[in-house]
């Protein structure tokens, strides 16, 4: 579901907020002392409002692609780089799964769990969403009983091919960095998860309505607004 998964992240962070054992306003070197950059808040993070630098091209570059990365990998190169901040946190908007790559490590450091468990033992299963999980590339969804492949069609061979074949960075070594993506699901599941932001079952009404509210915008060619992990925003259904 691609950046759809940003909900998700970001729902097990009020998850924690709403039991007291994070704030908003902690910032990210409270977690990760390591990391070079000062003042930012899980506020910001949450909202592309960080200035946080582009993980991924890290890895990218400096990372062996044999390998899986994971969050820690990501983190670990950030420390060691030290690549400048896009502006001062809070100055401005810029959309960061990097962002969302941190969040997920904060849940884990402040939960004692891995991601994967977290989402699955505090949000999926008790929503009843059975067919979604957290899917680090192709190896893992084959354990998923139903799930269902892509296929492209390749002109040069006539034919159809498998998808995760063709082997980008996001089915090979980007693949186990969570956070940002990285998760499967159905339609059904979505419906689900669709009435809990209607209905507040997981989190506090208050909380709730926050993470639906303009927490930030940015002024583009059209206005950008921003909740925690969702974009804001009208749908002319008249088009």
């Amino acid at each position: 579901i691609g950046s759809i998964a940003k909900e998700f992240t970001a729902m097990g962070i009020l998850l924690l907020k709403d039991k007291g054992l994070i704030s908003h306003s902690d910032t990210l070197r409270k977690f990760f002392p390591e990391l070079p950059y000062n003042n930012i808040t899980i506020q910001q993070l949450l909202t592309h409002t960080s200035g946080i630098p582009d993980g991924f091209s890290l890895v990218s570059k400096y990372f062996d692609h044999s390998k899986i990365a994971h969050n820690d990998d990501l983190i670990y190169l950030l420390a060691k780089e030290k690549p400048a901040v896009f502006f001062n946190p809070g100055d401005a908007l810029i959309y960061s799964g990097t962002g969302f790559n941190l969040l997920a490590s904060i849940i884990e450091k402040v939960s004692g769990q891995l991601y994967n468990t977290y989402m699955s033992e505090h949000i999926f299963k008790p929503l009843g969403m059975t067919h979604t999980m957290v899917a680090n590339g192709p190896r893992s969804t084959k354990s998923i009983s139903g799930y269902a492949d892509g296929f492209l069609y390749v002109d040069s061979l006539k034919s159809y091919i498998n998808a995760d074949s063709m082997h980008t960075g996001w089915t090979s070594y980007l693949a186990g960095i969570t956070g940002e993506g990285m998760i499967v699901t159905t339609s059904g599941d979505l419906l689900k998860w669709d009435n809990v932001l209607k209905n507040h079952n997981l989190i506090t009404e208050l909380t709730q309505a926050a993470m639906l509210s303009r927490q930030c915008e940015k002024a583009t060619f059209s206005v950008v607004q921003y909740a925690y992990g969702i974009r804001l925003g009208v749908i002319d259904l008249a088009i």
